[in-house]
């Protein structure tokens, strides 16, 4: 599982693992609402609190882990690349 933070809610996904996307922007979790996973938003206008965020990812995740589907999956967002090392042309 990879936990991505996002502020512009790039759609990712990963064919070899589940991507959570993350946000703390209000408009990205707002324009891009079916990408986005956990919503922290609330946490930068005071809303809710930090530990209150922190315990609503980490339920997110616990259900993520016990086979929920993720965003990106949901979608069939399934994009990945090699990179390698060294030179390219």
């Amino acid at each position: 599982m990879v936990l991505f933070t996002t502020g512009r809610g790039t759609p990712l996904g990963f064919a070899v693992a589940p991507i959570v996307k993350i946000t703390a922007n209000e408009q990205t979790a707002i324009r891009m609402a079916e990408n986005i996973d956990v919503d922290l938003s609330k946490v930068l206008s005071r809303c809710i609190s930090l530990d209150a965020a922190a315990a609503n990812l980490g339920r997110f995740v616990l259900r993520a882990a016990n086979r929920q589907l993720v965003q990106a999956e949901k979608l069939g967002h399934r994009e990945f690349g090699f990179h390698s090392i060294g030179v390219t042309l």
